[in-house]
């Protein structure tokens, strides 16, 4: 026991001298740890450290990487820290990596990571979870209950003529503005190492859900798939769209999805390129394979199905009601083997004696 002691103290010590970071300057962003900290560090015998002091004391190691923190400068106005940059995150995983032989990933990154990640969970419903400010802002909320309230208050209150406003309330503001700060420099680096040691999980804010064109229905897509394999950052104007005719078939089978990029508000490119697309034709979307003929004094575009027993057309490009461009697609293929044994859709709430084994698995444990 005594062993595991000297360890675990010798990873809380070795960060702060790493850091540069005096016990005092570490406690005063430990939030509700602040008065802890010789507790964690002389007593403290647990395997692992509690997820919530993790979070903020590995944030305070990497605060105290960041310019503004090392000059000792206050700010005007408490603006946000601009000055982070490669050289921050560099230093803190330099630091952590220096630690690796203590089993830092154990002790503190991952229970670190667990309370982020919890985080993370409780604003999977929030409404402007794709806003990427307003998330950090409702993160904060999660992880700093009140703060932001509380800052806006003592603000508010600051400014109303006929009330006194103690230097208490003034040093309780800069402190509030302070660690909020760090938390939004904190932020990234917690994304860095999340997606390095929890490569499986996907945070609800990497997902978006793209509508189906004439469907309530919406399917749940990865951001960084659209990105890296499309590369599309704009995902307000994706939709998804059900094929229903042969005319593309090989190309495009009938229930096949579709990926289309919209023409916002029928503003289109300056120029085209042969591919495929949606159009409006006959009022109804369709999808079609077009050819864009430059003539002298207009253009002409060739209308074509890649099923050969329908015929091409060539109509004005000005007289071409296009929607949008067709970048991907899903096809419809299904495991007919497999939906042979599953002639009904189990529920999963019976009680477990009435829960059917489907004759697939009764096979196998035969």
């Amino acid at each position: 026991m005594k062993e595991n002691k000297q360890v675990t103290n010798k990873i809380l010590i070795d960060l702060l001298n790493l850091a540069n970071l005096t016990k005092a300057k570490c406690s005063n962003l430990l939030e509700k740890h602040k008065n802890s900290l010789d507790t964690y560090i002389y007593k403290f015998k647990g395997p692992v450290f509690p997820s919530s002091f993790s979070y903020f004391f590995l944030n305070s190691i990497s605060t105290s990487l960041l310019p503004l923190f090392k000059s000792n400068k206050t700010k005007k106005k408490f603006e946000y820290f601009k000055e982070i940059d490669h050289s921050h995150q560099k230093n803190f995983f330099t630091i952590l990596n220096k630690c690796k032989n203590l089993s830092i990933k154990d002790k503190l990154i991952m229970p670190c990571l667990e309370h982020h990640i919890l985080a993370l969970i409780k604003i999977s419903n929030f409404d402007n979870i794709h806003d990427q400010d307003a998330l950090i802002e409702e993160y904060i909320e999660i992880i700093l209950p009140g703060y932001l309230e509380e800052i806006s208050f003592l603000e508010e209150y600051q400014l109303t003529e006929d009330q006194s406003f103690s230097n208490f309330h003034v040093k309780r503001i800069n402190d509030y503005k302070i660690l909020v700060d760090t938390i939004r420099q904190f932020f990234p680096l917690l994304e860095i190492l999340r997606k390095h040691y929890m490569k499986n999980f996907v945070a609800p804010h990497e997902t978006f859900n793209l509508p189906v064109l004439n469907s309530n229905n919406k399917i749940l897509f990865s951001k960084d798939f659209i990105k890296r394999n499309l590369n599309i950052n704009k995902y307000n104007d994706l939709i998804l769209m059900n094929v229903k005719e042969d005319n593309m078939e090989e190309t495009f089978n009938k229930n096949d999805i579709a990926l289309i990029i919209k023409f916002q508000n029928k503003v289109l490119p300056h120029s085209f390129k042969d591919g495929i697309y949606a159009l409006h034709m006959n009022n109804k979307i369709i999808i079609r394979r077009l050819q864009f003929l430059e003539l002298t004094k207009r253009t002409l575009v060739n209308i074509i199905s890649d099923n050969k027993k329908y015929s091409d057309q060539k109509v004005p490009l000005e007289d071409l009601n296009l929607f949008g461009e067709v970048v991907w697609k899903c096809n419809s293929f299904k495991d007919i083997q497999f939906n042979k044994y599953t002639e009904e859709t189990l529920d999963l709430f019976l009680p477990e004696e009435e829960i059917i084994i489907p004759k697939l698995l009764e096979k196998e444990i035969a």
